[in-house]
């Protein structure tokens, strides 16, 4: 380590504190699992290392956590074009965002890490974050490569789901229409993390899911690699008149019955 990458890091420790530093440089697999303040147990199924603290929520619902990963891992591989994939993916379980934040430096219901294999889900008593998302940032990351927007990899996390909260996908959009709270495309693809991540999440997940079901995965896998300047090359259509084609999409699906009280855009 040179002079130059040493003094970064031990200003980085002084003037931020160690919780940055654990945001930045995530410890290993086998890092946390050395780590004294928890108590894991292991367990495994066809695609899954499953790691989990002893009596936890966890520990007590280890067969259908399993079930769930398992009946929903075909339609992962199928969304993201493969039908192998290996080695397992590491699944740690953990009872709360706190017990997050002390791996981590901040709390978090789910982070994923694509070069270790490895993926990190609250599954508590107050908190149930047990859905595909985090697993689909780790296969999409190693078979599609580096992504090129947060849009592209957070929506087609979020369609790997289907479902937003208990609503589909289009249908939260219209009701983000219907309450002029809805996102930009130019927005959203360039300033994705400046707006409320429970508004910006679910539109991004309903825009891959038009795109990739009316143009197929090879425009995701142009828009994955290019971004949205490529959106033509991807799709034949330009931006906005993509825009508007998702829009009047979206307008088909009522979201008379939708209550969603997070509705701020910022």
């Amino acid at each position: 380590m040179n002079n130059i990458f040493r003094y970064i890091i031990l200003s980085l420790f002084l003037f931020s504190g160690c919780s940055l530093i654990k945001e930045m440089f995530p410890p290993s697999p086998e890092n946390i699992l050395r780590n004294n303040d928890f108590n894991w147990e292991k367990d495994s199924s066809d695609n899954f290392y499953y790691y989990f603290e002893t009596n936890s929520t966890a520990s007590n619902k280890i067969g259908k956590i399993k079930s769930f990963l398992e009946s929903n891992y075909a339609d992962l591989l199928k969304l993201n074009g493969i039908n192998l994939y290996q080695p397992k993916i590491k699944f740690f379980m953990l009872e709360s965002k706190e017990k997050m934040e002390l791996l981590f430096g901040y709390k978090t219901n789910g982070k994923s890490i694509p070069k270790d294999n490895a993926t990190y889900s609250v599954i508590g008593k107050k908190t149930n974050a047990l859905a595909m998302h985090e697993i689909c940032h780790i296969i999409s990351n190693n078979v599609l490569g580096d992504w090129s927007e947060s849009w592209i990899n957070e929506g087609l996390a979020v369609y790997s789901d289907n479902d937003w909260h208990g609503y589909n996908l289009h249908q939260l959009s219209n009701y983000f229409l219907e309450k002029d709270k809805i996102i930009s495309f130019k927005e959203l693809f360039n300033n994705m993390g400046s707006y409320n991540s429970l508004i910006s999440y679910p539109e991004a997940g309903s825009i891959v899911k038009y795109i990739y079901e009316k143009y197929g995965l090879e425009a995701i896998k142009i828009l994955w690699k290019e971004g949205s300047e490529s959106m033509r090359k991807a799709t034949g259509v330009k931006l906005e008149d993509l825009e508007s084609e998702w829009k009047e999409e979206i307008k088909k699906f009522s979201a008379q019955n939708v209550k969603y009280n997070r509705v701020s855009a910022k």
